[in-house]
């Protein structure tokens, strides 16, 4: 199975890792992306499998560490959209994208995806228990309820109260 996305407005942390999770991603002229993890006191533990796979470290890096939104073109630069498009265009593109796919032959796609998916799980797949034990335990910690108190109550975090130290 091939899947597609078709995305405007803004793909934030799991929207944005639902697309980096996609074989091809098509975005409006008007999408904002962003991993702000790092800003909520979390780790993009289980999108990065995924990420480290698809870009560049030095990209990955950015995303994560930084924690902005970044424009549909310069996701289109670092490999994370393959298409950008007018807003009213973003479905159809999407729709013309799966057509050819379906243009190929069926087992060869299949094979073909196979493979490609061989290559990215080989990686991931040697360290996805040490992935989700981080991921857990980010969540637990004192930072993630700072962060998601900061975020629900539209205020910066006080990491100092919440670690007793700075980044």
């Amino acid at each position: 199975m091939i899947s597609i996305c078709a995305a405007h407005g803004g793909a934030l942390a799991g929207g944005a890792g639902l697309m980096a999770a996609c074989d091809l991603a098509v975005a409006a002229d008007d999408l904002k992306i962003g991993f702000p993890e790092v800003r909520r006191g979390l780790v993009p533990v289980l999108v990065s499998t995924v990420l480290c796979g698809k870009l560049r470290d030095s990209d990955v890096r950015e995303l994560f560490l930084l924690g902005e939104l970044i424009s549909a073109e310069r996701a289109q630069e670092i490999g994370f959209v393959q298409r950008v498009v007018p807003a009213p265009q973003v479905f159809s593109e999407a729709q013309r994208l799966a057509r050819t796919v379906l243009s190929g032959g069926p087992e060869s796609v299949r094979q073909t995806k196979r493979l490609l998916n061989l290559h990215v799980n080989v990686k991931a797949d040697q360290r996805v228990e040490e992935f989700i034990a981080s991921h857990l335990q980010a969540r637990r910690s004192e930072e993630a309820c700072e962060g998601a108190a900061a975020f629900l109550e539209k205020r910066p975090p006080n990491w100092i109260r919440s670690t007793g130290t700075t980044p």
